[in-house]
């Protein structure tokens, strides 16, 4: 388990490394050979917002996949909170912000790495992006260790899944073999008629999104915080706490039921 974190780390990093320094090649080549300047449809907008409001409702879906995102960070928080009795209160804070600064500095540098590659049309995943180079042996590697590093994932993921799931169904974790058989084969069956039938990765990602992750990163931990604490809030931040998961449940589930509905009619 060491081992596969410390290679998603590397992976994570080579991965940026290369987008961050073949950018520049990319956005000399657009101006080359894409920009017109009497082609409006050519140039880059870094402040036009309005296509997002389309009839993909792409802001929507795209939150959903923000909070996808978030999701996958949320256990820093209980860590975090399991940690506070037990280790020097400055030190600990210090460490969590660097932590949460370093996230940030890697979404912001994929981010700026992506629109200086594609500044018109964005890949839903940005090493999949057309090469300009003839053969990109840097991007082949970082792809083959994205993948190693999903391939070691998946396993150590699943683990915790089935006894999770064994503990559910038996009552206990203790994995027999018939059941444990049964359950692999099933748990294979349905990610493949999955990958088979929904094979849009992005609006994948928006569907869980928008449906799991804003129910139990949002809703469920929002109302309860609402409704343990209403006693003890103040009115106007009884207010600003509804309004707040409110629209943040709102937006979730719109781009969950848009990755639906593009799911059956495709995008347009």
């Amino acid at each position: 388990m060491k081992f596969f974190s410390l290679f998603g780390i590397i992976a994570l990093f080579y991965t940026i490394i290369v987008l961050v320094i073949e950018s520049p090649f990319y956005w000399k080549h657009y101006l080359n050979n894409v920009y017109q300047k009497n082609d409006k449809s050519t140039h880059a907008n870094w402040i036009d917002i309005s296509k997002a409001f389309n009839s993909n409702l792409d802001f929507f879906t795209g939150f959903a996949t923000i909070v996808f995102s978030f999701s996958n960070h949320q256990g820093a928080l209980p860590v975090y909170r399991s940690l506070e009795p037990n280790n020097d209160q400055p030190v600990m804070n210090k460490v969590f912000r660097r932590s949460i600064i370093l996230d940030l500095i890697i979404y912001f540098l994929i981010y700026i790495a992506s629109f200086l590659t594609s500044p018109l049309i964005s890949e839903d995943l940005i090493i999949f992006r057309e090469s300009i180079f003839k053969n990109d042996i840097f991007m082949n590697l970082a792809k083959i260790s994205i993948f190693l590093e999903l391939f070691f994932l998946i396993p150590s993921n699943y683990n915790s899944f089935r006894c999770s799931l064994f503990h559910i169904l038996f009552g206990n974790e203790k994995i027999k073999t018939f059941p444990n058989i049964i359950l692999t084969i099933s748990t294979l069956i349905i990610s493949a008629i999955v990958g088979v039938v929904y094979s849009e990765i992005s609006n994948y990602i928006s569907l869980l999104g928008g449906f799991c992750c804003t129910t139990y990163c949002y809703f469920i931990p929002g109302w309860l915080m609402i409704k343990v604490e209403w006693n003890e809030m103040s009115k106007t931040k009884k207010i600003l706490s509804i309004i707040g998961i409110s629209i943040l449940t709102l937006f979730g589930y719109i781009g969950g039921i848009m990755s639906v509905i593009i799911c059956f009619r495709g995008r347009k």
